[in-house]
């Protein structure tokens, strides 16, 4: 249907779309995509793979038990709202244009997610963060390669729940000593900060990586709008990692 008809667009749960702010006349059609089972599977094996019209709030209940996962459970189950995470998906998260402040996309980052296409192609989140905006490629699934032993995720608000957080941080025990750090909300992209990873190294203390950090926010080009000026999403970042590492911490090993 998407492909014979040249003014369409795929809908999920809406909410992107409810968010349209005079970007240019709607498509002249929408085309549900809730009525595909396969797109609402979830399967929680040792490689996670879940189905792009996975909502929020599903999700977030299915890895209730999953320790492992927490840092994505919490991503899921914090975004937003109630009525936002019972409509929001994981493939639509993941397909917005000019949507910074998705809680899902630092958590996946952080678990060197993968996404696949309608097409069957899949490629890492990454790649199709750097191609996305083209309606070519039609999320069906996202994979998660292996469990991590632990993994947190902070973010922070300004005023009260229900508001897009202006920074986000994710944290995996990727094991081996491996660390490792997705940011979002911060830049116009979420981003994997590879050149703190590599500072850091075995010692992924709190106050270690909080240091660390502050040491590379002057090579970050942290982004300024109405919600929060650019300094302010940069100099939080700090205190969000060593919030976020202390969760992980906490945690028992898998």
């Amino acid at each position: 249907m998407l492909s014979a008809v040249e003014d369409s667009a795929p809908l999920a749960g809406g909410t992107w779309i409810m968010r349209r702010r005079g970007d240019g006349p709607p498509p002249s059609l929408y085309v549900s995509l809730q009525q595909i089972p396969t797109l609402r599977n979830l399967e929680l094996g040792a490689s996670p793979r879940f189905g792009a019209c996975v909502t929020h709030s599903s999700l977030a209940s299915a890895l209730s038990d999953a320790d492992e996962l927490a840092g994505l459970r919490d991503a899921a189950g914090r975004s937003a709202n109630p009525a936002v995470r019972n409509m929001a998906t994981i493939g639509g998260g993941l397909a917005a244009d000019a949507f910074p402040s998705s809680d899902l996309v630092p958590a996946l980052l952080a678990l060197e997610a993968a996404v696949e296409t309608a097409g069957g192609q899949s490629l890492p989140l990454e790649a199709f963060l750097e191609r996305r905006g083209g309606r070519e490629h039609l999320i069906t699934a996202v994979l998660v390669p292996a469990r991590p032993a632990r993994s947190a995720h902070a973010r922070l608000l300004l005023r009260a729940g229900g508001e897009y957080p202006v920074a986000i941080v994710s944290v995996v025990d990727g094991g081996r000593g491996r660390l490792r750090v997705a940011v979002g909300s911060v830049t116009s992209v979420a981003f994997r900060w590879l050149a703190l990873e590599a500072r850091v190294g075995a010692d992924d203390s709190p106050s270690s990586v909080a240091a660390a950090a502050q040491e590379l926010l002057p090579t970050l080009a942290p982004r300024d709008d109405v919600d929060a000026p650019a300094w302010y999403r940069a100099a939080v970042l700090p205190t969000l990692l060593e919030r976020a590492l202390t969760r992980l911490h906490d945690q028992p090993p898998a």
